[in-house]
């Protein structure tokens, strides 16, 4: 698939954001707007980690069009559940956006036609999407996201190789007529990660030593997002109740799309020949937590819950619906007091193991039983945690239920504490979570390097250029030197020379020991103003440069008064940045109304206090500044007159 198969969009709203980034990771995975409870706690994960090891990157995630109402719909609800991010949509031809004019598919998207400038690294994030049903149109997306990205890089630069983590690979898709297709493409990825010892096995198998080096056990994705949650919201697990008490609660979640099963009647019959049997078993009332873990216009369990109350013929007191996505606090909670879990999703039933609750798996094909197997070795289960829907029979369904039920226990050799698997997903995600960094920052040190050769190049080639022309040397170093005194501050005058020049106008106006914000692009040339506490703006929370512009006018407001309650006094804006007071006009105006304009000069830079004894401390300062040259004139004016004399 070429560039032009896949098409980029953007909100208007994100535009500045992508093209004002010099470090950016896109990041591709098992997320794309899907209201997945699995997709959505690996997208969680690996935008923590981000932030956690390369603050200053700009985390884009790839979403496709068709879900951006869905992904907005999950945000609203959930404000807090993912970390900042911009989104870039993507189309690919079998579901192309039908453009109206021009290339804007909506009034608040545009199409992004050539990659951002600043440097750019893919990451591939966790799923079992590496199958034959998925895999095809996955590599269409990373390989055009390739192609869109190099188009825009500097001469002589290379892009990053592209990582990989938490993958599931399944043998039908190393089987197809792909396989050859996805060898090239790990041939020239830097790492891969996978989340079972299946997958690393089969790649070890398939390929050759330049392949199998790159190969790593990764964990799942999701699991560091799950160990925070498990750990926080519930310290504790309940104590076990007895087969005779009065009640005895189940979760129960059912997704029966056609990736999870061929027959969802079998599947549903299954699951209510288990209840069936354990409501025999147990003198107490049963109830049901109905799980919901897919919320969206794409995918939902709501019909076959509705079929499965149906075929169990209870009363509705009887069932209770968890949405595990709207409330994850309460929803864990509930999911934590049950005593039994019956599942067939890979996510659900992790979580439930990591709270120590017995949990039978449903499974009726290879691509789930795959992932059953991964949680088995992991969390030491017996072969009992798997129920095979399409080889268990009636009977031996009603054997399963009663072996779970066998003693006050219930189903001892299924009881986890959760312990063992928790502390070996950890260790593997600190491992990754490391890796990932050394990745990064290899990446974007070698993308400065590249860059700063390109930059040389361009010069060398300048030079060359001037030393062809038939001017005379002296007179046109006379312009230029001309030109560096009298031009504008945006354009003309050298950086060094600025530099100079606004940290003479910081001696002359402000007090040692405050503390100044300073528009600074990350220089930390432009901090270095003597006995005074600067910082970057914008910052992040570890008070780094943020890597990126305010999104807007009410971004940079918010953040400008967020660090003066923390304790900033002063705003500094270099000439180099002067635009910012013609880009962001609500901010100028916000300066000017709640602020004090205490120095500016064309050639250096403008000086705002940022409150009232800021304000009296400049002023004092520049009284003092005064005296004091006032006595020097004092201390010489007698000989001055003598001389005239």
């Amino acid at each position: 698939m070429t560039k032009s198969d896949v098409t980029f969009w953007a909100k208007k709203d994100d535009l500045h954001r992508l093209f004002g980034a010099n470090w950016i990771g896109y990041f591709v995975g098992s997320y794309e707007g899907y209201c997945n409870y699995g997709d959505i706690l690996q997208l969680v994960t690996t935008l923590l980690r981000a932030q956690a090891v390369c603050p200053g990157m700009l985390a884009v995630v790839l979403l496709h069009y068709s879900m951006r109402t869905d992904h907005e719909e999950l945000t609203r609800r959930n404000p807090s559940l993912f970390r900042d991010f911009c989104p870039l949509y993507f189309s690919m031809p079998a579901d192309r956006v039908r453009a109206g004019n021009g290339d804007s598919c909506e009034e608040e998207f545009r199409r992004v036609i050539e990659a951002p400038t600043g440097h750019g690294q893919i990451t591939l994030y966790g799923g079992g999407y590496l199958n034959a049903r998925w895999a095809a149109k996955k590599l269409d997306l990373i390989e055009a996201l390739e192609q869109w990205l190099s188009a825009g890089l500097p001469q002589g630069a290379d892009l990053p190789k592209t990582i990989l983590v938490g993958q599931q690979v399944s043998q039908d898709f190393l089987d197809s007529s792909d396989a050859k297709r996805f060898g090239s493409f790990l041939e020239r990825v830097s790492a891969v990660g996978l989340r079972d010892s299946a997958s690393l096995h089969a790649l070890e198998t398939r390929f050759g030593p330049p392949i199998v080096e790159k190969l790593f056990l990764s964990g799942d994705d999701a699991v560091p997002a799950l160990i925070d949650r498990c750990s926080v919201v519930l310290p504790e697990r309940i104590e076990p109740r007895g087969v005779n008490h009065r009640q005895f609660t189940v979760n129960v979640h059912l997704n029966l799309s056609d990736y999870v099963t061929e027959d969802p009647i079998r599947h549903l019959a299954a699951a209510a020949t288990l209840l069936q049997q354990i409501e025999r078993l147990s003198v107490g009332d049963i109830r049901v937590n109905l799980l919901a873990a897919y919320h969206g216009s794409h995918i939902s369990e709501s019909p076959y819950l509705d079929r499965f109350r149906a075929e169990l013929g209870w009363a509705e007191s009887r069932f209770s619906l968890v949405n595990c996505l709207d409330d994850w606090t309460a929803g864990f909670e509930i999911l934590r007091a049950a005593d039994l879990s019956i599942v067939s999703s890979y996510h659900v039933a992790m979580t439930s193991l990591m709270l120590s609750i017995p949990t039978l798996m449903l499974q009726s094909n290879a691509y789930y039983e795959q992932k059953a197997l991964g949680l088995r070795e992991v969390f030491q289960l017996p072969a009992t945690f798997v129920v095979d829907v399409l080889e268990s029979s009636h009977e031996t369904l009603q054997q399963t239920a009663t072996r779970v039920l066998a003693d006050a226990s219930r189903g001892s050799d299924l009881r986890q504490t959760g312990a063992h698997g928790t502390a070996v997903y950890a260790a593997l995600g600190a491992r990754t979570t490391s890796l990932l960094a050394r990745f990064w920052w290899e990446g974007y040190t070698g993308y400065l390097s590249s860059w700063n050769k390109s930059q040389a190049l361009k010069l060398a080639e300048a030079f060359q250029q001037l030393s062809d022309l038939k001017q005379d040397h002296n007179r046109l170093l006379n312009a230029t030197s001309r030109l560096q005194r009298h031009s504008g501050p945006a354009n003309d005058f050298a950086y060094g020379t600025l530099i100079s020049r606004v940290r003479q106008a910081v001696e002359m106006t402000l007090p040692t020991g405050v503390t100044v914000l300073v528009v600074s692009r990350g220089d930390e040339k432009l901090l270095r103003l003597g006995e005074r506490q600067s910082a970057h703006f914008p910052q992040t929370q570890a008070g780094i440069y943020a890597g990126y512009h305010p999104r807007d006018s009410e971004s940079a407001i918010q953040h400008l008064d967020d660090l003066r309650e923390a304790g900033a006094e002063y705003l500094l804006i270099p000439g180099t940045a002067f635009w910012w007071l013609e880009y962001y006009g609500e901010f100028r105006a916000h300066l000017h109304a709640k602020y004090f304009e205490i120095f500016r000069q064309e050639d250096s830079c403008v000086i705002f206090a940022l409150n009232p004894s800021a304000r009296t401390g400049s002023i004092a300062r520049r009284i003092k500044q005064l005296e004091d040259q006032l006595d020097e004139l004092r201390a010489v004016a007698p000989a001055l007159l003598s001389d005239a004399t």
